[in-house]
Order: structure tokens, then sequence, then C-alpha cells
């Protein structure tokens, strides 16, 4: 595993593509490929027809450690994750878009 540090587009574009583990700052991980990193959300799991047609939902998801799923409306408190597409990549799951300011660490799986 390799830090990405800082976390920014110019760090985060070279492994565009890549599996990556997040740990975010409440101590839940994801692990994912690394799609982009736009607007102030990471972006994993993004295949290139989401990334055309880039719909956005309204649900926040957010996993705790003990790897329960509890759902927040997005407008209340601070989202982790916010579920972007319900259709799975084949690898990790659906899209996510993580708020760079709640991702804590960033590591390329090598």
């Amino acid at each position: 595993m390799r830090p990405i540090h800082p976390i920014n587009a110019e760090q985060c574009r070279p492994h565009y593509g890549k599996p990556v583990c997040v740990i975010m700052k409440d101590e839940t991980e994801f692990i994912g490929t690394l799609s982009r990193l736009e607007n102030g959300k990471l972006i994993l799991n993004e295949d290139t027809e989401t990334a055309a047609n880039r719909p956005r939902a309204k649900t926040t998801r957010i996993r705790t450690k003990k790897r329960k799923t509890v759902s927040k409306n997005s407008k209340s408190g601070q989202p982790a994750a916010n579920i972007l597409a319900s259709a799975p990549s084949p690898a990790f799951g659906g899209t996510v878009a993580l708020d760079l300011p709640t991702v804590g660490l960033l590591f390329v799986l090598d």
C-alpha cells in the first residue's frame, strides 16, 4: 500500500482506475477503484456509462465500523458517502462519492 498525500487532484490523477483503500475520519473503511476527485468529492467505482450520465441521488449511506448500514437524509449532518448510482461495478459495488473533508487516509493498493 502506498499513501496518497496530500489528497488532491494532482496527487490522485496518476492513480485513477487503480484499487484504493479509503479510511474515513470516523474509521469507516472503503475499498474500491479510484475514479476521480471532483468538487470536493472522492469518487470510487464509477464506470464509463455512469461517468457520462452522472446521475445524482439524494440518499446518503454511512457504514459503521461494525458493518451496519445507516441511512440518513443528506441535508442533515455530515454525510460520509453519497451513493450516485445503483448499478454495481463488477469488482467493488456501486459508485460512491466521499466528501473530501471526511476522508482521513487514502492508500493505493499495489
